[in-house]
């Protein structure tokens, strides 16, 4: 039970981490291109 708990909890923080590197990704390309 334990150990199902850490890999989700280990699984919830990837997925946070890939989706703030994305946001960060989004906001650099979004800057670079000029409005139109």
């Amino acid at each position: 039970m334990g150990e199902m708990e850490f890999e989700q909890r280990e699984l919830v923080k990837a997925v946070n981490l890939a989706v703030h590197e994305m946001n960060q990704s989004a906001k650099e390309f979004r800057l670079s291109t000029p409005k139109c």
